[in-house]
């Protein structure tokens, strides 16, 4: 079933919306709003920000539950003779005192392993000093704006091969109506040949003649319909529409080659470089992060439970514990060293790529305008050649009808009128598509 918004989009189109967005125009609005690719670009942009927000949070303090309960039995143990110590001095007490005011004690063994023992806590911490947080935020920055540069590259290219797809349809629309303009041509010559032959003043070949050629012409008709159905399928994909979806035809839209005009040198800075320099500054942050390993971290953590044997929960158990970490790395076998000479290795490569990136951009630039330039004259050509071919086509017909020309000569005046209307067809296409690579090349299409 076609797409509801499409329906409506060729409803608008046919009302006289076409006045004012052209129906390439309009294909284009759908694919940048409908495009399988540029929505995945979307998620990448919305995981790009998700996760500078998780590096901003890393500045937060942060509230966890903690609960640990041990049960040991055995291990290292401590033998405490109080009871050798005190006994003898309690019962001379007693003696003195006449009195059981102190009674002996055992000895005590004490089990390192804590046995039925629990803490259980909250625990805040908070970053004071830590200079990764703060350059990871920075890079988190900088990757949503090389990520933002991306998508737009990404739309400059679904414009493209919008326009280009389109062209491709337009022109095999063309292709078979100029092969079924023949045909009505040859079943025009065939009531003549048989007209003629009838009149003894042409002979029975030239019924066959006529009748090889249609069949010749309606196989290539066919094949210009597979390659219209096939065009129209990857157009519709590019789209994110139904494979047979209807799709608005402007044949006036390749014949307006007039209308294009070459564009200067001075264009719009291209999303490739802005992505490349964003890379830059990613690294350029990344090296800043390494050589800040001299930098020692520092922080904060304040705890709050209670501790000890058995869960009872009470005041004797509660207990309140704060205070400050610090590390500072001293020394790492030199393994900060090397880092930071891998990531000024990687300043130094993105600097060369973007130096090659604007070389081969503005090489992409002239290589266009030079394409589109070729291709405009090339349509006067063969607009020049057509008007040459379709009058000698009507001259031969007359000589053909009167008995002063051959059905050969009528026949290849026919291919070659036939052939110039689809060289024409395929250079007015051309020049669409080389306009696309040119307003690609320049980064001059507004969104």
């Amino acid at each position: 079933m076609v797409n509801t918004r499409f329906v409506l989009l060729l409803l608008l189109i046919s009302g006289g919306l076409q006045a004012q967005q052209s129906s390439v125009e309009a294909l284009v609005s759908i694919g940048l709003a409908s495009n399988h690719s540029l929505k995945q670009q979307q998620i990448q942009l919305d995981k790009a920000n998700a996760a500078l927000q998780e590096a901003r949070g890393l500045f937060l303090p942060t509230l966890s539950f903690q609960a640990d309960y041990t049960y040991a039995q055995g291990g290292r143990k401590i033998d405490f003779p109080i009871g050798d110590l005190l006994n003898p001095v309690y019962g001379t007490l007693n003696q003195l005192t006449a009195s059981n005011a102190f009674p002996k004690v055992d000895n005590v063994s004490l089990q390192f392993l804590p046995n039925d023992f629990h803490d259980t806590r909250l625990r805040s911490t908070l970053p004071i000093v830590n200079a990764e947080i703060w350059y990871l935020n920075k890079i988190r920055k900088q990757a949503i704006e090389g990520q933002q540069a991306e998508l737009i590259v990404y739309k400059r290219n679904v414009v493209k091969e919008i326009k280009t797809a389109y062209a491709t349809y337009l022109k095999s629309l063309q292709a078979v109506s100029i092969y079924q303009s023949a045909s009505e041509l040859l079943q025009q010559n065939l009531s003549l040949s048989e007209a003629l032959v009838k009149q003894d003043k042409a002979l029975p070949a030239a019924v066959y003649q006529v009748k090889s050629e249609l069949s010749a012409m309606s196989a290539q008709r066919e094949q210009a319909l597979n390659d219209s159905r096939n065009a129209a399928a990857y157009l519709n994909f590019l789209l994110n529409q139904p494979l047979d979806a209807a799709l608005p035809v402007d044949s006036n839209w390749l014949k307006k080659s007039s209308e294009i005009r070459l564009l200067q040198s001075t264009t719009n800075p291209r999303e490739e470089l802005t992505q490349l320099r964003s890379g830059l500054k990613q690294t350029e942050k990344l090296l800043s992060m390494k050589k800040a390993y001299v930098i020692p971290t520092l922080g904060t953590f304040f705890d709050a439970g209670y501790q000890g044997f058995g869960y009872r929960m009470n005041a004797d158990q509660r207990y309140y514990l704060g205070g400050f970490q610090m590390k500072w790395n001293l020394f790492s076998g030199r393994q900060n060293t090397y880092k930071i000479r891998q990531a000024q290795a990687d300043v130094l490569l993105l600097n060369d790529k973007i130096s090659e990136a604007e070389a081969q951009l503005q090489l992409q630039l002239q290589v266009a305008q030079r394409a589109l330039s070729s291709a405009l004259k090339q349509v006067e050509s063969s607009e020049e050649a057509l008007r040459f071919a379709r009058e000698g086509y009507r001259l031969t017909a007359v000589r053909y009808s009167n008995g002063m020309a051959l059905p050969i000569e009528l026949t290849q005046a026919l291919q070659q009128y036939t052939q110039t209307q689809l060289t024409l067809a395929l250079r007015q296409a051309d020049v669409r598509i080389r306009e696309a690579e040119l307003e690609r090349a320049a980064a001059s299409f507004q969104f």
